[in-house]
């Protein structure tokens, strides 16, 4: 059985309603083994999971960017981060989509349980 190793993604179960760090994912079983914020472990199935990606981005106080959060952007406001067709972590404010380099502050939420308060 091949597993893949990674600390790059986290994914929300869409059963639980909870986010999850995913530290290995095992293709062959279409597992992935998670961790909760909590530190308890579990293996969920992939259809049950939705995946996002670490950005490689973080906000000005360290905290890491993942495809699907929500972050403040000085001068734009709340937006979220995608992964576009170019290829590049962007977010978009309308029709007007811009890649993120900078005058990102914080993340605040993330599409799933949305803005913290």
């Amino acid at each position: 059985m091949r597993e893949l190793n990674i600390g790059t993604y986290r994914a929300w179960n869409i059963h639980h309603k909870k986010m999850y760090r995913v530290y290995k994912l095992c293709f062959k079983s279409s597992v992935a083994y998670c961790e909760s914020a909590e530190g308890t472990t579990h293996t969920f199935g992939f259809a049950g999971l939705d995946f996002m990606q670490n950005t490689d981005i973080k906000d000005i106080d360290g905290n890491d960017i993942y495809e699907g959060d929500i972050i403040y952007i000085a001068g734009k406001g709340n937006v979220e981060i995608k992964f576009d067709v170019c290829g590049c972590w962007s977010f978009c404010d309308g029709d007007d989509c811009q890649d993120v380099i900078e005058d990102i502050e914080s993340v605040v939420g993330n599409i799933y349980e949305g803005i913290a308060k």
